[in-house]
């Protein structure tokens, strides 16, 4: 059964700054808005964050609720809402059952939180958000840009998640360092840590695996 997996979190490192997450959030709104998928709903919490420069878990929350208040519309079964920490930053994770093995993969936000915004709905006439056999994941793709996508991306980007981040990997960072050591990689250690991690990725495997044992699944 295939899983579209969601809520993870991993940011974009151009809003690493206070100063920058006002900025960051505008232009997260301005993308929402010339999308033509987000809900007046979520254009509403993008229009509050921007205009205060920061989200509340409330809101973040209440977004991922009615993706899955969508869900259970188009009749898309689903495991979540879970409260857990990933890398230091607290995310509500859930995953729809699709159904469908060669649609399995991850509807993460992207780094810029920007989903897809040529998503189809295949639901029936009567009912345009129901899934059909073999659509259940494009309707579930739909469901959560239409309610959450922009939203979880701002949540993930903002600068306090980006700290509480920062501080999973600097505690981890003799652990990964030793293990490239071990793995005959190179690292310049004077380099900020994410500027490190993404030279630690640029060896490959050995690289990735170092992380991974670290508990950096995704970076």
């Amino acid at each position: 059964m295939g899983l579209l997996l969601t809520a993870c979190a991993h940011g974009p490192q151009s809003a690493t700054s206070a100063n920058g997450y006002p900025d960051y959030l505008s232009m997260v709104l301005e993308t929402a808005q010339a999308s033509g998928v987000a809900s007046p709903e979520q254009i509403d919490v993008l229009e509050r964050a921007a205009e205060t420069g920061s989200l509340s878990w409330d809101d973040y929350k209440t977004a991922i609720l009615a993706t899955l208040d969508c869900f259970d519309q188009a009749g898309i079964p689903y495991m979540g809402p879970a409260q857990s920490q990933e890398e230091g930053v607290d995310v509500l994770g859930y995953a729809a059952q699709t159904g469908d093995a060669s649609q399995q993969g991850s509807a993460q936000a992207d780094v810029g939180g920007t989903p897809e915004s040529e998503v189809l709905v295949t639901g029936s006439p009567d009912n345009p958000n129901s899934a059909t056999p073999g659509g259940a994941a494009l309707v579930a793709e739909n469901c959560r840009n239409r309610n959450s996508a922009f939203i979880e991306g701002a949540w993930e980007a903002q600068p306090s998640s980006l700290e509480t981040q920062d501080a999973f990997f600097a505690a981890r960072r003799d652990e990964i360092l030793a293990c490239a050591q071990g793995a005959g990689i190179t690292l310049d250690l004077t380099q900020p840590i994410r500027t490190m991690f993404a030279e630690l990725i640029s060896h490959g495997e050995p690289g990735r695996q170092c992380l991974r044992q670290a508990g950096i699944t995704a970076f």
